[in-house]
């Protein structure tokens, strides 16, 4: 990010603006700097979709990464043991060298042979059933040993529930993203590699092989083992005890902030940007004020390569809000080399739209010729928000935002004038004939077809043209429909 040395920066600080919107930053997945005196006073809202996905990662990120030399769980200040998944991972080989079994006898039958014990009423049954009371049969019970003790089921049951999260948290945070609060996780990992050699365990992978004969964990199993001396079980009981109450969302205000102060909720932020920068903790100030006005709109989980920050319905009205979006393949908000409509020239014009029609036509047709070069279709823009309003799964109304952290007049006018632009080449592209939302004779007048400039702090000389309006840091955005 580019600094401003010694200029002062007199725009507003990211510590006045946060709390305004820290209590639904867990929506935002992404490395960040902490503000724990932001977050002090916060309970944050909790009503994403995705949520499961968030406390999944919350569960495998609890704990701590031990030293390799280190066999035990160091104690706190206040003489206890904090357990969490990751230390609990850490320490897991040499403890499953004293898996628990026990021996339990089976009845097995056997044809003119005695192994073991006879069970003498199994045995006359078996003869019975085979129509023959004189035959050789015997039924004869075997002592064998079985890890399928409850102990061992709640352990594998654990280790199944941390593989999962582990997976989604893979497909949420790709391992080349660079997050450095999951890397433990990615790489060389000890944790992936003491869980995979756990789920691998010659015995306790017998119990996946018996799953479908196996009771499942009840609450009287977990209660039961959590009352064992050994650490190993007692502690997988507890872990396994505090996942599903994170999957009942099951999860107190503390432990709400602990999610926040996790660093994995906030977008990237630094001390200094350069005028002409706008963070993304700014552009999410502004779509969260804008949700503000909607009651208590459902919001997603935002990870990468996700723009749809909510969607809800009102009154049979869909509403959706993007960040950051390009449009997908249905929407575009660029202008287009290919629409150009050229039988509305006048004749003979050699003037600039004329003259451009002629460049932009043989550009296309000569790049692709010559070097096999297609030219995209329209250059590569998009605004900071758009807001849509479906109705039978048809656009009725957009709002389309552009965001810039400023108090200059200049910055704030090219910010304008990419507003504008959105709007005006704003089409529809999910037909065979694209529509644009706009119309003329007033483009920018057109109903349901609304703009928002965002800045910091600025004296506009008067309002904007057509339907957009300048909101600053303090003032609320209507919503617009």
């Amino acid at each position: 990010m580019s600094h401003l040395g010694s200029k002062q920066d007199e725009r507003t600080p990211p510590s006045e603006l946060l709390p305004h919107i820290a209590h639904q930053f867990s929506v935002y997945l992404k490395a960040g700097l902490e503000f724990d005196s932001v977050f002090q006073d916060i309970d944050p809202d909790l009503n994403i979709n995705g949520l499961d996905d968030l406390l999944g990662l919350h569960f495998i990120l609890s704990g701590q990464t031990l030293n390799p030399e280190q066999t035990e769980r160091p104690i706190d200040g206040e003489g206890t043991n904090n357990i969490g998944v990751m230390d609990f991972l850490w320490l897991l080989p040499p403890r499953l060298r004293q898996l628990r079994t026990t021996t339990q006898r089976q009845t097995q039958e056997f044809n003119g042979e005695i192994r073991g014990r006879i069970d003498w009423q199994q045995t006359i049954k078996t003869r019975y059933r085979t129509g023959n009371v004189d035959a050789p049969h015997y039924a004869c019970q075997l002592a064998e040993e079985t890890i399928a003790i409850p102990e061992n089921i709640v352990l594998w049951e654990l280790l199944n529930k941390i593989q999962k999260a582990y997976t989604e948290a893979t497909t949420i945070v790709p391992e080349d993203d660079g997050v450095s609060w999951f890397s433990p996780w990615q790489g060389d990992s000890r944790l992936a590699a003491n869980l995979e050699a756990a789920r691998s365990n010659i015995h306790l992978a017998e119990l996946e092989s018996e799953r479908e004969e196996q009771v499942a964990v009840s609450d009287r199993m977990l209660r039961n083992v959590l009352e064992s001396r050994s650490p190993l079980y007692a502690e997988a009981a507890e872990l396994l005890q505090w996942y599903r109450d994170l999957q009942d969302h099951e999860i107190d205000p503390e432990e709400a902030k602990d999610l926040l102060r996790r660093r994995l909720f906030m977008p990237p932020t630094s001390d200094n940007w350069a005028e002409d920068e706008t963070p993304a903790f700014f552009e999410l100030y502004w779509i969260f004020n804008l949700l503000s006005g909607f009651g208590a709109p459902r919001r997603n989980l935002i990870t990468k390569g996700t723009h749809c920050i909510a969607s809800w319905t009102v009154d049979g009205s869909e509403y959706e809000l993007y960040h950051d979006w390009s449009g997908g393949t249905k929407f575009d908000f660029s202008e287009s080399y290919l629409d150009r409509e050229r039988a509305h020239a006048l004749a003979g014009e050699d003037r600039y739209l004329g003259r451009t029609t002629e460049l932009l036509t043989i550009q296309e047709q000569e790049t692709e010729a010559v070097f096999g070069h297609r030219r995209p279709s329209s250059k590569s823009r998009y605004p900071d928000f758009v807001l849509l309003r479906r109705e039978g799964g048809t656009v009725t109304d957009i709002a389309i935002g552009e965001v810039k952290y400023t108090r200059r007049g200049q910055t704030a006018a090219k910010g304008l004038e990419e507003l504008y632009r959105y709007m005006i080449f704003a089409r529809d592209m999910s037909n065979s004939d694209p529509s644009y939302f706009t119309a003329g004779p007033n483009h920018f007048e057109t109903p349901n077809v609304y703009g928002y400039l965002c800045v910091d702090k600025i004296a506009p000389k008067r309002e904007p043209a057509g339907n957009v309006s300048v909101v600053q840091v303090g003032e609320a955005i209507s919503p617009p429909f």
